[in-house]
């Protein structure tokens, strides 16, 4: 109870406090271990970096792979009133173009637009998306 009261300090510092009586009012049984807290393990924890060597074929040309990444809604309503965000990034160069859309169902409208934006930017088709 102290340790999720205190912010989840350390236990020794909990039983190091009690040892000292710097508190009024905390029964402390030193005779036990105390129980594991799921929440400071949840907040230890790291993700995995991302391997900086990449694996498999790249794009030989720009367009010949395209990934494509549609998140939200997000937490933050952007100024325009987005709540989604949907980029494309080409396999060999690395572009990334980045569109805020307020509906899920605006990304074919986005998707079809910026298709035929880069090919004519480009003169080169598509070949994996």
């Amino acid at each position: 109870m102290w340790h999720c009261r205190l912010g989840h300090v350390n236990y020794a510092s909990i039983i190091q406090m009690a040892k000292d009586g710097v508190t009024v009012g905390m029964p402390a049984n030193l005779s036990t271990l105390p129980p594991i807290c799921q929440h400071c393990i949840l907040g230890m924890q790291t993700k995995r970096a991302v391997p900086k060597i990449r694996q498999g074929e790249k794009a030989k040309g720009i367009l010949d792979i395209v990934y494509s990444d549609l998140t939200g809604p997000e937490d933050v309503i952007s100024a325009g009133g987005a709540k989604y965000i949907l980029n494309f990034i080409d396999d060999l160069s690395g572009m990334t173009w980045t569109y805020l859309i307020n509906e899920k169902s605006q990304a074919e409208m986005v998707f079809v637009e910026w298709h035929a934006l880069v090919e004519n930017e480009t003169g080169r088709r598509t070949k994996c998306f």
